[in-house]
């Protein structure tokens, strides 16, 4: 499948949950067990924007991929601020607000995206980009991230598409566009 038909796969995806976005995050809190409550609350602390930021940071001085570095900022602090942007803009109440749903975990900014979707699914461009081995597990962590936010009703389904949406899409241009520029520079 082209790359063109997984964003409109993701586009579709964004529309169609906000029509069940109410349906999904009172489903997937009324599965809320305690032990599944204490994984869920320490993934939501572990993978903050700022872990998953030097997180990233450090997989590429691992590997060293200096020169990537500046551009991995780039690809991670853009999306996040719109995300920021987005959150001021909107000011969507989170599930639990909205929902009366048990609010496991305190948090005050807006619902609407989803902050670590944003910053998950941009590192996720990022080692598509670098470093493809560990693509795979990142994507994987992107995942479970998202689904913690709504365990946690902390997002809707829309919330952590829209983040996915934009973490990936934006960091992909940015990643594409230096890329692009960096060959011509050479040429």
């Amino acid at each position: 499948m082209k790359k063109y038909n997984y964003y409109l796969l993701a586009l579709l995806s964004l529309i169609v949950s906000f029509i069940f976005d109410r349906q999904i995050i009172l489903f997937i809190t009324s599965l809320r067990i305690n032990i599944l409550n204490t994984i869920m609350i320490a993934i939501n602390y572990i993978t903050t924007e700022i872990a998953l930021f030097i997180a990233i940071t450090l997989i590429l001085l691992l590997a060293k991929k200096y020169k990537e570095i500046p551009v991995a900022w780039l690809a991670l602090i853009i999306p996040l601020a719109i995300t920021f942007l987005l959150k001021l803009i909107t000011h969507r109440l989170r599930p639990f607000e909205a929902l009366q749903i048990e609010q496991l975990v305190n948090v005050t900014n807006s619902s609407f995206p989803s902050g670590h979707a944003t910053a998950s699914f941009a590192g996720f461009a990022i080692l598509t980009a670098y470093i493809k081995k560990l693509k795979y597990l990142w994507l994987f962590l992107a995942i479970l991230i998202m689904f913690s936010r709504l365990y946690l009703g902390l997002h809707y389904l829309s919330d952590v598409i829209a983040g996915s949406i934009i973490g990936y899409g934006i960091s992909s241009v940015i990643i594409a566009s230096f890329n692009k520029y960096s060959k011509k520079k050479v040429k």
